[in-house]
């Protein structure tokens, strides 16, 4: 969590005091709200002293606010992301342009800018269009187009990237032996971060396209709720978690390969899962 103090009678203070309350569990573990204060010191580390004539020939630098890129490749299905290091509170959409590169010359592109609903600081571009599997793009921001909540501008900003090619890529079809109402396959990888998801249609066969080489794993979800995720239960109101299988197998995905997977849930042997998946003990020298 990151606060931001703005005005400046308070920054520039050693020291601050804050109170502040957020949902927390009381003795009997129940959701409660839980004050508590905080203690912020402002302190400058010691600088080098330096020479005259060092003095004389230092360079006068202004200070601009900066933008740091998630990544030089962009997948074909996703959007070029970028983060401010500060809260922006000007921002002049006029002044951001995104150009395709096409042989040696620049061709301008229409785009759709969006900011993060949650981290502010966060915003994506993508085309109105579709990206060019494997072309290479600038974003330009011209100089002032944002102001932060200091005061503090920007300088003229460039930043290229490239969207992936097809190749890179590998395909994965599913055939589902049953159907169901409301099931949600999602496609994780080790870190059982969803990839992409799909629910089953009325034939029983699905498709993830554009997945990355790896190892991944199939998840089932009965989506009784159809709100695009597995839900807990809650004991209070009686109500079951939503029921889960799991693809016995671990899934290797090679680039340009299409695997195609059936899958038979009579099949899954919930006992048999864990103890394949399951992660051995990290032993203490």
């Amino acid at each position: 969590m990151f606060v931001w103090i703005v005005d400046s009678t308070l920054y520039k203070k050693d020291t601050l005091t804050m109170a502040y309350s957020y949902l927390g569990l009381d003795s009997l573990k129940k959701p409660a709200t839980v004050q508590d204060t905080i203690k912020m010191y402002y302190f400058s580390l010691p600088q080098k002293k330096e020479s005259r004539r060092k003095k004389k020939k230092a360079k006068v630098v202004v200070n601009t606010l900066k933008m740091s890129k998630s990544s030089s490749a962009v997948d074909v299905y996703d959007r070029f992301n970028f983060i401010m290091p500060t809260p922006i509170q000007q921002f002049d959409i006029n002044g951001v342009n995104l150009w395709e590169k096409v042989d040696t010359l620049l061709e301008k592109r229409e785009f759709v800018l969006l900011q993060d609903s949650l981290f502010k600081r966060r915003y994506s571009v993508q085309p109105k269009d579709k990206w060019m599997p494997g072309a290479n793009y600038l974003l330009t921001v011209d100089s002032a187009a944002m102001k932060d909540v200091y005061g503090l501008s920007c300088d003229s900003i460039g930043k290229q990237f490239k969207v992936k090619e097809l190749d890179s890529y590998g395909t994965m079809l599913i055939k589902m032996e049953q159907i169901g109402e409301n099931w949600l396959v999602q496609l994780m990888d080790n870190s059982e971060n969803v990839i992409q998801q799909k629910y089953v249609p009325k034939s029983g066969k699905l498709g993830f396209q554009y997945v990355d080489p790896g190892t991944y794993t199939l998840k089932l979800v009965v989506d009784k709720n159809r709100n695009g995720m597995w839900d807990t239960g809650r004991y209070a109101k009686k109500q079951q978690p939503e029921q889960v299988f799991y693809y016995p197998e671990k899934i290797s995905l090679r680039a340009t390969w299409e695997h195609v997977v059936e899958w038979d849930l009579e099949d899954f042997d919930i006992y048999d899962f864990v103890e394949k998946n399951r992660k051995p003990k990290s032993r203490a020298d």
